[in-house]
């Protein structure tokens, strides 16, 4: 019986846009997920704190999410008092999950930092990697991810049922070249970015009047 993997998308999600969701629904019908667990983190260890709230952050992606079947929310690393780990999350997914492939979706710029992760050694034993292709992004040149890529990539996304992890499948998706930290900064210029964003999410950042100061 084919087992359809499940995607792992992780940030800060601040706040989720429209660039987060058209990256999700791509990957998802490009490499035949069975979903995308939206994971947001406490606080990375490669970047900055978190400009919104973990409740505010989490609010907005369920906002962000409602009636698309194939997104869910995962609040595993935010109900966490210190700084989220990868390794920790898989651990815990896969405990949760038992023999179900698991995809771990994250860009070019991650993958190349990709010896920098903790216990990064280890990730490839409980999840794939779906390596965001995105337009005019820098080449993968850290040789790490090189050296893996070369004994771990596959070329065609069905692979990902056959095993539960091991894998390196580069996607290539044409993102929406969207930023939240722009974001960010438009609204702390009172821009109306109600264009990158859901309705929905754009409304609870006024009402609740983020990222102004």
């Amino acid at each position: 019986m084919v087992t359809l993997p499940l995607g792992i998308f992780g940030g800060t999600f601040d706040p989720i846009h429209l660039g987060h969701l058209h990256l999700a629904k791509t990957t998802y019908k490009l490499c035949q997920l069975q979903k995308i667990i939206i994971i947001p983190c406490h606080q990375s260890p490669l970047k900055a704190i978190p400009n919104a709230s973990a409740d505010d952050r989490c609010n907005m992606i369920r906002l962000a999410i409602k009636g698309l079947p194939y997104l869910a929310i995962d609040t595993y690393e935010i109900a966490k008092p210190s700084i989220s780990y990868t390794i920790q999350t898989l651990e815990y997914l896969r405990q949760k999950n038992g023999e179900t492939p698991l995809a771990l979706i994250i860009g070019i710029d991650s993958f190349n930092r990709f010896d920098e992760w903790h216990k990064w050694q280890k990730i490839l034993d409980f999840a794939h990697l779906l390596v965001v292709n995105r337009k005019n992004q820098e080449p993968i040149t850290n040789k790490t991810a090189l050296a893996k890529l070369t004994t771990r990539q596959i070329f065609d996304p069905q692979e990902l049922q056959n095993k539960m992890a091991g894998l390196i499948y580069v996607a290539d998706i044409n993102p929406l070249p969207i930023s939240a930290t722009d974001i960010r900064n438009s609204i702390r210029q009172q821009k109306d970015m109600s264009h990158l964003l859901t309705k929905e999410v754009w409304q609870y950042i006024n009402n609740h009047q983020l990222y102004i100061r």
